[in-house]
């Protein structure tokens, strides 16, 4: 089930037709979505003739956060984003994996600061109970075999198949990076 990403009772075509790029973002509304008096779709730099229109679905430019991740992603807009991926682990705590041009990778969690409306990089300690329970998932997601991935494929749609293991290979190397790295490991 994909959501719509319509905003309550309005349509809007143009705004519509805008696809996700989180690193290519070149278009935001301004004042906002939801502003009764309407909102303009804008340029956030030069833009040439035949370029396509980058917007980030989950980071919202009206209240200065992000509202959603990997999950929400796929579950609100029915696909999974190269990079950054991030996990809300709990209501407070959300690891980010970004990835560079080299193929390296970094993972560390941020916090949401209501009060002054940004994200922090968390420095304290992750609770032991919610790295145990990382480590639970990851050991589940790991019984998961390559041959229960390709029964499952001919199950579904080859589309969604990739989708669903494009899911499933992001949320284990996320978790794996983040069980793996010194200082953040339960044992």
């Amino acid at each position: 089930v994909v959501f719509q990403r319509g905003f309550e009772d309005s349509l809007v075509p143009i705004y519509d037709m805008i696809n996700h790029n989180y690193e290519k973002q070149n278009v935001r509304t301004t004042p906002h979505v939801l502003a009764r008096e309407g909102f303009s779709v804008v340029t956030t730099k030069e833009v040439s003739a035949g370029e396509e229109f980058f917007y980030s679905y989950y980071y919202c430019h009206d209240c200065g956060h992000f509202n959603g991740g990997t999950a929400e992603m796929l579950r609100d807009f029915g696909f999974v984003e190269d990079y950054p991926h991030r996990f809300h682990i709990t209501d407070d705590l959300t690891l980010v994996i970004e990835k560079d041009p080299e193929t390296e990778f970094d993972a560390y969690f941020v916090t949401y600061d209501e009060e002054s409306k940004s994200e922090d990089e968390f420095t304290g300690d992750i609770p032991p109970h919610v790295l145990e329970a990382m480590e639970s998932e990851l050991k589940r997601l790991e019984k998961i075999t390559r041959k229960d991935v390709t029964l499952a494929a001919g199950l579904v749609p080859d589309h969604e198949h990739r989708t669903i293991n494009a899911y499933y290979q992001a949320l284990t190397k996320a978790l794996g990076l983040i069980i793996e790295e010194p200082g953040y490991n339960s044992d």
